[in-house]
């Protein structure tokens, strides 16, 4: 129908922001990006509250990238760059937001060139069965277990 072209081309108009967070912008923005986080934070295993992620991206140590469509934040994903003695991995940990198909592919093309930048051999992420799916161009290399010592 007329209409339901008109949506779908209305919906093909709206290019998302992609913006990495200056650590000095932080306190900015994370008043609407703490709540998108805990969610995903609370999917993970227990190693550090929203504050403590607030925290290491206000030091640099972790990145903040957000999509923005129309003036409103629609996800953030952080990451976090390692050097280990074989590789420099940029590892992606935490991911939250709506709409994924619409900005999941531009987002890993601006994480990868943030990686390449910064002289990343790869990327890993770590989140649910389900991103499988939508990240083919990931090889799948075994599962994340995990078993606390108490």
């Amino acid at each position: 129908s007329r209409q339901h072209q008109s949506d779908a081309s209305r919906s093909h108009d709206r290019v998302p922001m992609i913006w990495m967070v200056q650590p000095d912008q932080v306190e900015r923005v994370w008043p609407d990006v703490e709540p998108m986080l805990r969610l995903a934070n609370e999917r993970m295993p227990p190693r550090r509250s929203t504050a403590d992620v607030k925290q290491s991206i206000s030091d640099g140590l972790t990145q903040l990238w957000l999509v923005v469509e129309q003036g409103t934040i629609v996800s953030a994903t952080t990451s976090v760059v390692s050097k280990f003695p074989t590789k420099k991995v940029c590892s992606l940990l935490l991911t939250a937001g709506r709409n994924m198909s619409d900005w999941r592919e531009p987002v890993m093309k601006a994480i990868e060139v943030f990686a390449k930048n910064e002289g990343c051999d790869e990327i890993e992420m770590l989140g649910p069965k389900g991103w499988r799916r939508l990240n083919p161009d990931f090889e799948h290399r075994g599962e994340w277990l995990v078993k606390e010592l108490n």
